[in-house]
């Protein structure tokens, strides 16, 4: 699963156990399935994360609780990196939360 540079360090200090995603057609994990931790198509690695959940919300209900779960500081923090990467969404788009642990 791709992840930006500061996301990967995020995830490797503990920090960060969920993602959101944009729909694209499917689902972007599977409970149960592994996913290797990558910035980019290389084959390097960052580690191995399980999937727990992948389901989808409206990304207006995201609350401090889960933006600190995502390794931001609190919701208009990481609603502004998610805007920088997806562009201005509106409060009732469905995104998919994806929750997970690194192995």
């Amino acid at each position: 699963m791709m992840f930006d540079v500061y996301c990967i360090s995020q995830i490797l200090s503990g920090n960060k156990t969920v993602t959101r995603r944009m729909p694209s057609g499917k689902r972007p994990a599977v409970p149960g399935h592994r996913h290797w931790l990558k910035v980019d198509r290389t084959k390097k690695c960052y580690g191995l994360i399980n999937i727990i959940s992948c389901e989808l919300e409206k990304i207006g209900d995201l609350t401090d609780e889960e933006a600190i779960r995502e390794g931001f500081n609190d919701k208009n923090h990481y609603m502004n990196y998610f805007r920088h990467l997806n562009g201005d969404v509106e409060k009732d788009q469905l995104v998919w939360r994806v929750e997970f642990e690194l192995l």
